[in-house]
C-alpha cells in the first residue's frame, strides 16, 4: 500500500526532467536568437569585440600616419633645385644620403583658414631630392641621362608619378585677373577662361624669363570626372625626366559618377 505514492512520485519527477530537457532543446535557438538580439554576450558578439579590438589597435598604430616626402632621383640637383623653385618649393635641408647629395624641398602655400576642408585646400607638401653621383652615372661624352619616359611605358610597375594640386593657384590668379566669382556661380565656360592650360601657359612664360627653357609637356591639360569632381590634370617632365601631374579641382557636380571598374575595356590607363 505505501509503495505506489513513492512509484508515482518518482514517475512524476521522471517527466519532469524529460520535459526540462525537451523544452530546453526546443528553445535554445530561440534563447540564443533573443540573446544575440538583445546585445548579450554570444560568440559572434566575441568575434565583433576582437575586430573592434584589432580596428583600435591598428588605429592607435597607424591612425597618425601622414606623408611625409616622395623621393626623386636627379643627375643634378642644383639644377633640379632651380626646376622644383618654378613650382614654389623651396630648399628644407641639404644632408647627404651615402654618397649622395640631397636635399628637402617643401612648399609653404598661402595660409588661408577659409579654405580648409574644401577640395583643393593648400596642404604643405615635401619632396626629396637624391643625385645620383657621376661615377655611378657612367655618362658616355656627349650624352645624358634621363628618367624612363612613364609615360610611354605603361606597363612598369612601381611608382609612377608626383602629383602636385594646383586648386589654389588657379583660384588665386582668377582673382589677380578681377574673376572673383563665386565657384557654385560659375558656368563651365566661365571657368575655362582661366583654367590649367593658362596656368601652364604663365607657368612656362616664367620657366622661359627666369632659366630661358620651355617645360616639357607630357600629356597636355584634360578633364576627368572623379565621384563629384570634375578634375582638370596634365602631366609634365622635371629636368630629369621624372614625371609630374598637374591637377585642378575644376568643379562640383549634382551627381556621382560610378567608378567604372566593372567592365573595363582593357585601354590605358593614359590618354
Amino acid at each position: 500500500m505505501t509503495e505506489k505514492p513513492v512509484v508515482s512520485c518518482l514517475r512524476l519527477l521522471w517527466l519532469v526532467i524529460s520535459f526540462s530537457q525537451c523544452h530546453a532543446f526546443i528553445t535554445a535557438p530561440i534563447v540564443k536568437s533573443t540573446i544575440l538580439s538583445r546585445g548579450k554576450f554570444s560568440y559572434r558578439d566575441n568575434g565583433l569585440r576582437e575586430m573592434d579590438r584589432t580596428s583600435a589597435l591598428m588605429n592607435s598604430l597607424t591612425g597618425a600616419i601622414v606623408a611625409h616626402h616622395s623621393a626623386v632621383k636627379t643627375r643634378d640637383i642644383e639644377v633640379a633645385i632651380k626646376f622644383y623653385s618654378l613650382l614654389g618649393f623651396r630648399v628644407e635641408a641639404k644632408f647627404r644620403a651615402g654618397p649622395a647629395r640631397a636635399a628637402f624641398l617643401t612648399n609653404v602655400p598661402l595660409a588661408d583658414k577659409e579654405n580648409e576642408g574644401r577640395v583643393g585646400a593648400p596642404t604643405q607638401s615635401r619632396i626629396e631630392l637624391l643625385e645620383v653621383p657621376a661615377y655611378m652615372l657612367q655618362e658616355a661624352e656627349g650624352t645624358r641621362k634621363r628618367a624612363i619616359d612613364l609615360a610611354k611605358h605603361e606597363t612598369l610597375l612601381g611608382l609612377n608619378h608626383l602629383a602636385l594640386d594646383v586648386t589654389e593657384c588657379i583660384r588665386q590668379r582668377r582673382i589677380e585677373e578681377d574673376m572673383v566669382v563665386p565657384p557654385e556661380e560659375v558656368s563651365g565656360a566661365q571657368c575655362s577662361l582661366y583654367g590649367l592650360q593658362s596656368w601652364i601657359d604663365d607657368l612656362n612664360s616664367m620657366s622661359i624669363a627666369t632659366f630661358g627653357k620651355n617645360l616639357r609637356i607630357a600629356v597636355s591639360p584634360d578633364k576627368q570626372i572623379i565621384g563629384s569632381t570634375v578634375y582638370e590634370y596634365a602631366f609634365l617632365y622635371d629636368a630629369d625626366g621624372s614625371l609630374i601631374e598637374l591637377v585642378s579641382a575644376h568643379r562640383e557636380r549634382d551627381t556621382v559618377v560610378d567608378s567604372g571598374w566593372e567592365p573595363w575595356d582593357g585601354s590605358g590607363f593614359m590618354q
